[in-house]
């Protein structure tokens, strides 16, 4: 059976090589980002724990230590608590300590949902997902309509179902509620996609300064990851999914960390080496976290660009408790919850895990 993040073109997959494989604001910008505060170290360590799963394989709904996932890829939450992870054709849910199926495949609905490749809920409880070139919107576990896209794989701006995306896969949402999409265009050059609240399909404008290309080529369209500060500012992984790159509100697109050469270094911007990138998220405070399948392991990244590893210097495994003898495996969607904590799709121990400071 095909790995879960390798993906081929034709059939609206990715290639993903994972073992071979931000902008400082002119006075005269109408949009100007705050200075950045002085880092405080934290005297906490951070925390690994169970949030649901058995440990096998599975589709198994009930209390959430004894719950079976599928192939997982994608998770969020909601304020109120409750998490939602895409799990093949089904979107799970788990709250106040129970998996039930929320709704696609094996739920009391029925309906006919395709594989969830991303997933985000928004402040009023909807929640928006990625099935394919479609993006499907749920507002309760019995009502939901595609929003947008054709159904076709193409690039095309428009409304609702008459526009049209090429190769989507991780979804966020802006501080005023548009879901944000990244995309390729004909010409396979790396693109953001915008939907308003009210369907709206707009290719957003991007001016690439980092001197990394954006561009892939018909065989090779990577999975590309994103994330959402407070302020508004979009990271996405570029550069066959080696770097992060920023956009601010201009649109100007700046080297946030990491660059085209793939390693598991920590330092400051550039000087940082990822491996395979399969998860990005952003806490209030706008920390980027990111996960790396192939490695194991959860990179946070701090509003400067100070990357560090928070776990996964062990290796592989499936041990709970502060990261200096945690373990995951094969990692892949990154969410935070109401209070802060980082949520972890860890796929290769058919669990959701939890990241907190303690």
């Amino acid at each position: 059976m095909m790995t879960p993040y390798l993906r081929t073109a034709s059939v609206a997959v990715i290639i993903f090589l994972s073992l071979h494989i931000i902008s400082c604001s002119k006075p005269s910008d109408p949009n100007p980002e705050p200075e950045p505060q002085p880092e405080v170290p934290d005297p906490r360590s951070w925390y690994a724990s169970t949030v649901a799963g058995v440990g096998m394989q599975g589709n198994l709904n009930g209390p959430a230590q004894s719950a079976a996932f599928g192939i997982m890829e994608v998770i969020t939450a909601d304020a109120a608590g409750n998490i939602y992870v895409g799990d093949n054709q089904s979107i799970r849910k788990i709250s106040n300590g129970q998996v039930t199926t929320f709704a696609g495949k094996g739920s009391g609905g029925n309906q006919a949902f395709g594989l969830i490749d991303g997933i985000v809920v928004n402040k009023q409880g909807i929640i928006y997902d990625v099935e394919g070139p479609m993006i499907r919107k749920i507002n309760s576990d019995a009502s939901d309509v595609y929003f947008a896209g054709t159904g076709t794989y193409e690039y095309k701006d428009g409304i609702g179902t008459n526009a049209g995306f090429r190769q989507i896969y991780h979804i966020a949402l802006d501080k005023d509620e548009n879901l944000i999409l990244p995309d390729y265009d004909l010409n396979q050059n790396q693109i953001l996609r915008k939907i308003t609240p009210s369907g709206v399909v707009t290719t957003l404008p991007l001016i690439d300064n980092t001197g990394f290309s954006s561009g892939s080529t018909a065989s090779l369209i990577y999975i590309t990851c994103i994330a959402i500060d407070p302020s508004g500012n979009i990271y996405y992984s570029s550069a066959k999914n080696q770097m992060i790159k920023k956009r601010d509100l201009n649109g100007n697109v700046t080297a946030f960390a990491g660059t085209d050469a793939f390693g598991t270094e920590d330092g400051q911007g550039t000087a940082a080496r990822f491996m395979g990138i399969t998860g990005m998220t952003c806490d209030a405070s706008g920390n980027i976290y990111v996960a790396m399948y192939s490695t194991h392991s959860i990179r946070k990244i701090t509003p400067s660009g100070k990357v560090t590893t928070i776990i996964g210097v062990n290796g592989p495994g499936a041990i709970d408790g502060h990261t200096d003898s945690a373990r995951l495996k094969r990692p892949m969607g990154l969410a935070v919850d109401k209070n802060g904590a980082v949520l972890i799709v860890d796929q290769g121990n058919f669990k959701i895990r939890k990241l907190e400071l303690k």
